[in-house]
């Protein structure tokens, strides 16, 4: 079994390529402009597409540069599929979803993404689908939660708690009352694995989560009790409405077509993180 893996370096990339590493003797990265069509001697026969620009500020900064990644970049690597009959692992994000009332979403739901990130990830699943029916490339998509864990930047929610609540025991959050799916990124490690070894298929799609909800103050609460200390939470005032204050997967579809489930509950996810953030 041959993998390639595109953003190896990135969050996610960086704790798969080792765990992959122990477990195939192939495995490769694609390190180069996935702007350009892919250039790559090597023949796979799986794909993991994980480059993709989603820091917002970097969005901000240059809409098209990111546009070109996210949007043209799995175009090429999707043609890179299409040419080498590889199976592709896409990693997309929940965003894509419209918001709900207080239930778990499932893969049919209406999708009506509300930032620029997740519009394009949205258009990238379009890709997907049209290659899968028009080529016979095999496909498979993960709606990714809230993943969190080891390598994960420092703006994102837990690291920036943890962080801040070691440095002076104050955070401000933007929607403290939100409620998210956090899912560690060992448990979506296990579950490409579990993709990788799927039949061969068309155009699946996969909840990426742990399935339990937990409102984003609450997140801090946990860490807070688990340091021993107490963190003052403060409430942006500039931040606006959340478009999805309800984000929570459902993961029967995955759970009934793998033997994967999740195995790292919250608890113990942060403190993994809280020692990996206090050690650096």
């Amino acid at each position: 079994m041959s993998i390639l893996i595109t953003g190896a370096e990135g969050f996610i990339g960086a704790n798969l390529a080792p765990f992959l590493c122990e477990n195939y003797d192939d495995v490769h990265s694609y390190a180069q402009d996935i702007r350009m069509p892919i250039d790559c001697d090597i023949t796979p026969d799986v794909v993991v597409h994980l480059a993709a620009v989603s820091d917002q500020k970097a969005i901000d900064e240059d809409e098209a540069a990111a546009y070109a990644t996210n949007v043209l970049g799995t175009l090429n690597v999707l043609e890179f599929c299409r040419n080498q009959q590889a199976r592709l692992i896409f990693s997309s994000t929940a965003g894509v979803y419209q918001a709900v009332d207080e239930r778990k979403l499932t893969e049919n739901d209406r999708t009506d993404a509300a930032t620029p990130f997740a519009t394009e990830k949205r258009l990238c699943e379009d890709l997907c689908r049209m290659y899968a029916s028009t080529f016979d490339v095999d496909t498979i998509i993960l709606r990714l939660f809230n993943p969190y864990g080891p390598g994960q930047r420092s703006d994102c929610l837990v690291p920036y708690i943890i962080q801040n609540a070691v440095c002076d025991g104050s955070i401000t959050l933007n929607h403290p009352e939100s409620v998210r799916d956090f899912v560690h990124v060992d448990d979506i490690v296990t579950l490409i694995h579990e993709c990788i070894g799927m039949p061969r298929g068309r155009c699946r799609i996969y909840n990426a989560g742990s399935g339990i909800p937990c409102r984003v103050s609450d997140v801090a609460t946990h860490i807070s009790t688990l340091m021993g200390k107490p963190i003052t939470c403060y409430t942006a005032t500039d931040a606006g409405d959340d478009p999805t204050p309800f984000l929570v997967a459902d993961i029967s579809n995955v759970t009934h077509d793998t033997d994967w489930r999740p195995s790292v509950n919250l608890l113990e996810g942060l403190q993994r993180m809280m020692l990996d953030v206090v050690s650096h």
